[in-house]
């Protein structure tokens, strides 16, 4: 490695190898000047990069976008990424779409002597990491107009956007392979396709188009006196004729999907998943960690905000099939990545039932997971990432 150096007063970017007259910095090949220690003077970072031949680097960009000052996200994820690239090599920032322009950008970065974000003007990143955390900010036209942007630039770029329940599951519903791994998915129509499904099936769950963490989830099941009972995350239950249940499904505002109740259940009877952290490493989809989640007794959702609770992998008294995972999880991420666009890190929460797995939902931008090692393994392979996609040697 070798060091940059940025001057925070004349916002200039500089290096010290005096055997390299050229180095270049960003994807755009931002020529840097090579400048003396004692020259350096006190309003200078230092950051430790990688070299390739005469470019340093990589420059890392995070983007999200501004609904707070200066910038909206999981800050403590940010700082932990800053953190693993400033030791690995690199230059990590933080930056916003209305911050980007066709040259430079206005972005920060952390600095962990001061423990202050410091603002920089950075050429271009070699890669950028989606991290924005909005679905409606991400469907609005300016930052359309900087997707394209980035696409003519050729900046490598993922996750592309928040995955629609209903688009996920129509791609997946198409692969030969993994359509036997989808529960049931159905079109309800008219109050009588409910009473049909719920007589077939006892249960179904209506999922909203971008339902996340649990919310936007009904759970509707058949009594056995011919009621309906609807259930949400937060455990609210409605009693109700079918007739009054089909009221309330033509009330929802937004599209959702209707799919086949599964039991996934512990011995004791409470409902499980498993959360699978997917990264991409040297062209394969690659599990970083599996998580179980649990379920309150009689709950819906299996979110830890949602009331779930966590179990280590090592006491699910159920085996896995890691083999099989390992192809679901390689077939999903070739699936998404030819139709969807360039999503290089996700999650899976699969399902089991009576020895047969089931995907109920993908996720581009995954939570952060609470075990220490998942954590660990998923930034080390996201950091791997970075290196990859801009031609760096990790």
């Amino acid at each position: 490695m070798t060091s940059v150096f940025y001057n925070l007063e004349s916002n200039t970017w500089s290096h010290n190898e005096i055997d390299r007259p050229k180095v270049t910095l960003g994807h755009n090949r931002l020529l840097i000047n090579h400048i003396s220690i004692q020259d350096q003077g006190k309003s200078t970072i230092t950051f430790q990069v990688k070299k390739n031949q005469h470019h340093f680097g990589p420059i890392i960009g995070i983007l999200t976008n501004e609904d707070r000052f200066p910038f909206s996200g999981n800050i403590k994820t940010f700082k932990r990424i800053c953190k693993k690239i400033m030791n690995e090599g690199g230059i990590p920032v933080i930056f916003t779409p209305s911050a980007f322009s066709g040259t430079s950008l206005k972005c920060y970065t952390f600095c962990f002597q001061t423990k202050k974000w410091l603002e920089l003007f950075s050429p271009l990143p070699d890669v950028i990491y989606n991290r924005i955390p909005s679905v409606l900010y991400e469907s609005n036209e300016q930052y359309k107009q900087f997707r394209n942007k980035l696409s003519e630039l050729n900046i490598p770029f993922f996750n592309e956007s928040y995955l629609s329940k209903i688009g996920t599951m129509s791609l997946l519903s198409s692969d030969k392979f993994l359509s036997k791994y989808i529960p049931e998915t159905i079109d309800l129509k008219t109050e009588e396709d409910l009473r049909i499904y719920l007589n077939k099936w006892n249960c179904i769950y209506i999922k909203k188009h971008h339902s996340a963490k649990g919310l936007g989830v009904f759970k509707i099941s058949l009594l056995k006196d011919n009621t309906v009972s609807i259930r949400n995350a937060f455990h609210v239950e409605l009693i109700k004729e079918i007739k009054d249940c089909w009221k309330f499904l033509t009330s929802i505002s937004e599209p959702y999907i209707c799919q086949q109740g599964i039991d996934s259940k512990l011995p004791d009877g409470r409902k499980f998943d498993l959360r699978i952290l997917v990264h991409k490493k040297d062209k394969q989809f690659i599990i970083s960690g599996i998580g179980v989640r649990v379920g309150t007794p009689g709950g819906i959702t299996t979110h830890v905000p949602r009331g779930g609770s966590i179990i280590p992998l090592e006491e699910l008294p159920i085996q896995l099939n890691e083999q099989l995972l390992q192809k679901i999880v390689q077939l999903t991420g070739e699936a998404l990545n030819q139709h969807q666009g360039h999503f290089y890190e996700f999650s899976m929460d699969i399902g089991l039932h009576y020895g047969h797995y089931y995907i109920f939902e993908i996720n581009s931008k995954p939570m952060v997971f609470d075990e220490v090692e998942i954590k660990e393994k998923g930034m080390e392979n996201l950091i791997h990432l970075f290196y990859e996609l801009s031609n760096f040697e990790p």
